[in-house]
């Protein structure tokens, strides 16, 4: 499918070959494909969490004191901030996520539930992540 970001980059630059417009296109061909694969897997929790719920179990929200979260983010229930972590203003962060060692959140993003966010990745400002996405150290 070819990398299609870097490719676009280039093109918004002015800097593509015939030969990069040519792997956009065919990368564009395959995403309605790819989605339809995508759309397949449709992770649900298991059900003893529900029954966990219905006797009144919480779960807790856990943010390591060397995590850095603004006061104008909002992180739900079940999901672990690790440390050396930084969450912007106006982050938005789910049920049940991860959030590894040294990621960063940016502001206004959206993180769906049952995400998790690998080490060092960076989430930019106004990104949402759909549920149960996995994103990859370093990226």
């Amino acid at each position: 499918m070819g990398d299609l970001e870097r490719l676009a980059g280039r093109a918004c630059a002015g800097h593509a070959s015939p030969r990069d417009l040519i792997a956009i296109a065919e990368g564009l061909k395959k995403l309605p494909k790819l989605k339809s694969i995508i759309e397949q897997f449709n992770y649900e929790l298991p059900l003893w969490t529900n029954k966990l719920k219905k006797i009144g179990f919480v779960f807790p929200t856990i943010i390591s004191k060397n995590a850095f979260v603004s006061k104008y983010s909002k992180i739900e229930e079940g999901s672990i901030v690790f440390g050396n972590t930084i969450i912007a203003p106006n982050a938005y962060i789910k049920k049940n996520c991860i959030i590894n060692n040294g990621a960063i959140i940016e502001h206004d993003s959206l993180i769906e539930e049952n995400c998790h966010i690998s080490t060092g990745a960076i989430i930019n400002g106004n990104v949402k992540v759909c549920r149960n996405s996995f994103i990859g150290s370093g990226t």
